[in-house]
């Protein structure tokens, strides 16, 4: 019986792996060409983000300053389209917008942010929208410790990842957008 014991632990370890993998119903992310992702967050520099986002600044180059001096999880930054902006945001895409994200790339780590822009200054609806949609459970195994979305009137943040990630991700979110109150809503399926 013993002797069972040991292959049996090994068996049910690798179906509860298996299983932990996320939940998503669109294609796999692609990789970046070249992303300054890893340098970023492995050099962890003093240097703050921009104050405001530069006229046709890409989604994807914001997500590197948001998490800019952030500690993340191995994580992959993705832009998002009518394809697979629903699989990370759990809302239907809509004209008007861009989306791009930072999605951990383990099951081990609960870590996703969903950064969508506005053209029509319409952010609050999406933010709330996502608020009440996101399931904050989709890893199964893991859950974030903190599943909030941050908005303005032309961007939506949903952040679902540890906190002390999320406290510099929010800092740097608010830096980015400059002046402009920032408000924040609690993902509910968090606390389902």
């Amino acid at each position: 019986m013993k002797k069972l014991l040991l292959p049996t632990a090994c068996l049910l370890l690798s179906f509860s792996l298996v299983a932990c993998q996320p939940q998503t119903n669109g294609p796999t992310p692609e990789k970046p060409g070249t992303s300054s992702e890893a340098s970023s967050s492995e050099s962890a520099s003093s240097e703050a983000p921009s104050p405001k986002p530069q006229n046709g600044e890409k989604l994807a180059d914001l997500i590197g300053k948001i998490v800019e001096g952030a500690e993340l999880p191995p994580a992959d930054v993705l832009d998002f389209d009518a394809k697979n902006f629903e699989d990370y945001s759990f809302i239907p895409w809509r004209d008007g917008i861009e989306a791009a994200g930072s999605e951990g790339s383990t099951s081990s780590a609960a870590h996703s942010l969903v950064l969508v822009r506005s053209k029509e200054g319409k952010a609050e609806d999406l933010a709330k929208e996502m608020a009440d949609k996101v399931d904050a459970q989709k890893w199964i195994c893991v859950q974030p410790e903190v599943a909030k979305v941050l908005y303005t009137k032309d961007y939506a943040l949903m952040a679902m990842t540890f906190e002390k990630t999320y406290e510099k991700v929010k800092e740097n979110f608010q830096k980015m957008v400059g002046d402009e109150a920032v408000q924040e809503l609690d993902i509910k399926s968090l606390a389902k």
